[in-house]
């Protein structure tokens, strides 16, 4: 009957000691689960705020493409702009050169056919006044002649 007893209370108490064991295995477990949990969600936390950083950066990236494409093209209507008016100047340049050419062909033109003119103009005063000093002298020649015949008259 001991052994009886000693048997049953040995199950018995292999009975508390599995009762135990499953006890302190779900608190474990529980335990572990709770852990997992809390990584998780500190994980999930992280992954959330990440990808947030991630949309603000890929925000701010599409926001810096758009500016620098307006940049660009802005630069690109300056720069065909500048290239216009560039042409537009060398063409103005070009056509003043000609009519500076054409103005300076004028005046050397005139210049010549003002010196000739003054030349033609000398030329005739000189043949004016000599037409003049012989016209003169023809009339002092006549005065003195007909002064001669009145007086012996």
């Amino acid at each position: 009957m001991n052994q009886n007893l000693e048997k049953q209370f040995e199950v018995r108490l292999k009975n508390q000691l599995k009762d135990q064991e499953k006890k302190i295995t779900a608190k474990l477990f529980k335990i572990a689960q709770d852990k997992e949990n809390i990584v998780r969600d500190d994980f999930q936390k992280t992954l959330e705020v990440a990808n947030s950083v991630l949309h603000a950066k890929e925000r701010e990236l599409e926001e810096q493409k758009a500016r620098d494409a307006a940049k660009i093209t802005d630069l690109e209507e300056t720069l065909k702009t500048t290239v216009d008016k560039t042409s537009e100047l060398n063409t103005l340049i070009e056509i003043m050169k000609k009519q500076m050419e054409e103005k300076q062909n004028e005046l050397a033109a005139f210049g010549i056919e003002a010196e000739e003119k003054m030349k033609k103009a000398k030329f005739d005063h000189e043949a004016a006044m000599k037409t003049k000093d012989k016209l003169i002298q023809e009339s002092k020649d006549y005065a003195r002649h007909e002064l001669v015949r009145v007086r012996n008259k």
